[in-house]
């Protein structure tokens, strides 16, 4: 529910992005929302400091909460993962803008 009130209008319910990273504990769900959040930051901060900067702290704090048996190399791989979607995504973007 947080994430469709941001999907909606992201500058009018951003507080609700530290509000959600608050109460979730399940690594699954952290790890859905860390993709949620790149997604925002390449896509949804148009150049807007003071939103790409919430969203790069979130995006660490969430990191930093991860429990132990996630490893480095786990995240890692799960970056370059979404990292590949979000350029086959603006590739897909910039093609149709032709």
């Amino acid at each position: 529910m947080y994430y469709l009130l941001i999907d909606i209008d992201i500058n009018e319910y951003k507080k609700h992005i530290r509000d959600f990273r608050a109460i979730i504990n399940n690594n699954v769900i952290k790890f859905s929302t860390l993709s949620k959040l790149y997604f925002y930051l390449k896509f949804k901060t148009n150049d807007k400091a003071g939103l790409k900067k919430l969203i790069e702290d979130e995006i660490r704090n969430l990191e930093l909460s991860l429990d132990n048996s996630t490893t480095d190399v786990k995240i890692h791989r799960i970056k370059e993962g979404i990292e590949r979607k979000i350029k086959q995504q603006e590739n897909k973007i910039q093609i149709q803008k032709k």
